[in-house]
């Protein structure tokens, strides 16, 4: 008799086709139908006819069980069916993560289980590997929509793929990172942000000024700061001096001629950004900035 537990399931079933029987079961029953087929006629036992010629009653051979091949039908139908009822388990991406993450706590090893997601073994995870891992651990067949998705919840950096530390996080082995802080999402925002703050970045890079710590000293500096950029500018784009005593203020200070000495203070037509001015506004807008919080701190 030939040695069919050592065949694998497709020539099992190959070798059933050529014998014109079921290919339904799984692989014992595979093998036990075509043993019975092989076993030699000689030890079906034949009923013995009686003097008329006809068979003795309690002699009839038994019909096959066909209740015990249809449970075998059955069963190998709903081993068949699992991989379809996990993957409907595995609907939404929620439950694909929730599914992996039993599967790598299961396995107690996700550095194996990343190991076999990775089959390039170039350190993360891609979005087609991950698909073929899920579809080989029976968890889910998705489309890669649906893959992305999965993956966009276990990928904490946001940059496509999954690594081992985030299979990790996933399981509760290490600690999720602290999500970076989030930039203002408008200039009003921002302007908010650094009227409340009690620390900002400016204190902390001068921490020999004390003053400049604390909520008031914040404010004034950036009221201040503001209203001498927004004077400059003005003075720059319309002017606030007159040519002569008496005549329209549109002329622009010159602050430069101011400190230096360096012709008249009022003898240029506004617009008109002399040097020191220039310094001055950018400085301001500078310290302006700096009001924001110290995120660091």
């Amino acid at each position: 008799m030939a040695d069919y537990g050592s065949k694998k399931v497709a020539e099992l079933k190959e070798l059933l086709k050529e014998a014109g029987l079921s290919t339904a079961g799984n692989k014992a029953t595979l093998v036990a139908r075509l043993e019975e087929a092989e076993a030699p006629i000689s030890e079906i036992e034949e009923p013995t006819p009686d003097a008329d010629g006809d068979l003795e009653e309690g002699d009839e051979s038994p019909a096959p069980d066909e209740s015990a091949d249809e449970s075998a039908d059955e069963s190998a139908d709903e081993s068949a069916d699992e991989p379809e009822k996990v993957a409907e388990k595995a609907a939404t991406p929620e439950d694909v993560v929730a599914a992996v993450e039993a599967w790598v706590r299961a396995s107690d090893d996700p550095e194996s289980v990343f190991s076999a997601m990775d089959t390039n073994s170039d350190g993360r995870v891609s979005g087609p590997e991950f698909q073929s891992w899920l579809a080989t651990a029976e968890i889910a067949d998705l489309a890669p929509p649906d893959v992305m998705a999965s993956m966009g919840l276990i990928d904490l950096n946001k940059d496509g793929y999954i690594d081992l530390t985030e299979l990790r996080v996933l399981v509760g082995e290490l600690a999720a990172p602290s999500p970076p802080p989030t930039a203002p999402s408008s200039p009003v925002e921002w302007v908010k942000e650094a009227w409340a703050t009690e620390k900002s970045m400016l204190s902390t890079a001068l921490p020999w000024l004390p003053f400049l710590e604390g909520q008031p000293a914040n404010r004034a500096v950036m009221i201040g700061s503001s209203l001498g950029v927004l004077g400059l500018l003005f003075n720059a784009m319309f002017g606030l001096a007159r040519e002569v005593e008496g005549g329209a203020r549109d002329h622009a200070v010159d602050l430069t001629a101011l400190l230096f000495g360096v012709g008249d203070v009022n003898a240029v037509r506004a617009p008109n950004l002399d040097p020191i001015s220039f310094c001055l506004i950018v400085l301001l807008s500078l310290t302006f900035w700096f009001t924001q919080p110290d995120d660091e701190s």
